[in-house]
């Protein structure tokens, strides 16, 4: 009876020492698996402020084209008040021309500033974005290398416990038995 206990223990030891073991891989697994998950989620985090940088510049651009259609029209509706007035030519026709030059190219740098300002808070929050992801990563990654450690050292508990069992088995039988 004392070989098939012990034979038993190391049996159960052997496998409990397999389970830690296994345990510990699977969790670095997922670990793995979340970490790509994020690194993932950091790309497509930077790609997203690319298109919403973008599309910041594109809608400056179309602000800028329509502002200047609109000064255009304002500029031409002027020379024709003045030539209608009798004043084309006149310092104040100048002034007016000047001033009206002057708002439309603050406007321009209002709306250039804007998309500019707006395309790099999309592009830092981007990227700040990003570099939380890749740190929980790298988080991720070495929480899995723990548990692949854990793993082992739960196999190695299992195993030198399963051996002291068999080990105190084999000293009871052997004070047991006549000699």
């Amino acid at each position: 009876m004392g070989a098939a206990a012990m034979g038993v223990q190391a049996a159960g030891a052997g496998l409990s020492a397999y389970g830690s073991y296994q345990q510990g891989l699977a969790q670095q697994n997922y670990y793995r698996y979340v970490a790509g998950n994020a690194r993932t989620a950091a790309g497509m985090a930077l790609q997203e402020g690319d298109r919403e940088s973008g599309a910041a510049q594109d809608e400056g651009l179309l602000k800028s084209k329509a502002l200047d259609r609109s000064v255009k029209q304002t500029e031409g509706a002027q020379a024709a008040a003045e030539g209608a007035n009798g004043i084309a030519g006149s310092v104040t026709a100048a002034d007016i021309a000047t001033d009206t030059a002057q708002k439309a190219n603050l406007d321009q740098m209002l709306i250039r500033y804007n998309a500019n300002r707006t395309s790099w808070a999309a592009k830092n929050n981007a990227a700040m974005k990003a570099w939380q992801l890749n740190n929980e990563a790298a988080q991720d990654e070495v929480a899995g290398e723990a548990a692949k450690q854990s793993g082992k050292l739960g196999a190695f508990n299992s195993l030198l416990g399963g051996a002291g069992q068999v080990a105190n088995t084999w000293y009871r039988n052997k004070q047991a038995s006549p000699s």
